[in-house]
């Protein structure tokens, strides 16, 4: 049998959206070719361009909603246009999303996992589906002529950040505390971390909060280098282009996290696993 034409990369396609793959893409098929698609969700009808082109299956991403699933709200949280890399389905109402989640759960336990024979209990929704995480990653960027950015990567680029003023996914509380460090670093005019050349300082800011007792726990990541005592909790120090957080931390406030959870009282250390939504 024959294998379905393969399209282009930098093709154009119009394309009908089926279904949602594992981390949010939908999944569309062009003459029986297999292509997922960011930013498309089931019922829409996109026209999207073709990034890449495996001889299984493409990715893609829309350019253009030609016609809008019956079911599409709009979208709550967005960055310079585009939705939150943090909520890639707030284009369906959550209910649906969860029937969703729902079934790839299941199908990664009975399909992928040849598991049978248990009943799959339906997901517990959340208590509220905005404002809920205790804890968001930032990174730096800039842009020649613009000033300092820090948000999150632009959709399939790892080299532009997109600046964030308010995240419907962070609490007031912690998009203020990051719009500080980002007036600080723009005030001090503090260059970020350029991976490709090698040179600048900001890296990243991690916040996290104790939703039981309104604290607030921020630490920068940044290149070895001089720079004015910042106005955060810990400082990481990062040498080399990897992309990561953790590194040698020095603490220049609270080193811990204060938070209440099952009766206890915890004192959360930055480098801890703790659930990001806290209800």
């Amino acid at each position: 049998m024959d294998s379905p034409a393969r399209p282009r990369r930098g093709e154009l396609l119009e394309l009908e959206i089926d279904s949602l793959a594992q981390g949010g893409r939908g999944v569309a098929r062009s003459n029986g070719y297999v292509v997922f698609v960011s930013g498309g969700l089931p019922g829409d009808r996109v026209r999207a361009r073709v990034g890449r082109a495996k001889r299984s299956y493409g990715e893609a991403k829309v350019l253009e909603l030609v016609r809008p699933s019956p079911e599409r709200v709009a979208d709550r949280c967005l960055h310079d246009g585009e939705p939150c890399p943090g909520a890639p389905w707030q284009g369906m109402p959550y209910e649906r999303q969860l029937d969703h989640k729902f079934g790839q759960v299941d199908d990664a336990l009975r399909r992928l996992g040849r598991l049978d024979g248990f009943e799959l209990q339906p997901i517990e929704a959340a208590v509220e589906p905005w404002r809920y995480r205790n804890k968001l990653e930032y990174s730096f960027g800039a842009r020649a002529g613009e000033p300092l950015a820090l948000g999150f990567h632009r959709r399939g680029s790892w080299s532009e950040i997109v600046d964030v003023d308010d995240c419907l996914l962070a609490s007031e509380a912690n998009n203020g505390a990051r719009n500080g460090v980002r007036d600080w670093a723009r005030r001090e005019a503090i260059p970020a971390y350029d991976g490709g050349a090698r040179t600048g300082v900001l890296r990243n800011l991690v916040v996290r909060e104790g939703r039981r007792t309104g604290r607030l726990q921020t630490r920068l990541v940044t290149s070895p280098g001089e720079l004015p005592r910042p106005p955060v909790d810990l400082h990481t120090v990062i040498e080399g282009p990897g992309g990561g957080t953790d590194g040698p931390t020095g603490a220049l406030g609270a080193e811990y996290l204060a938070e209440r959870l099952g009766g206890l009282e915890l004192r959360v250390s930055y480098g801890a696993f703790l659930q990001t939504n806290t209800e």
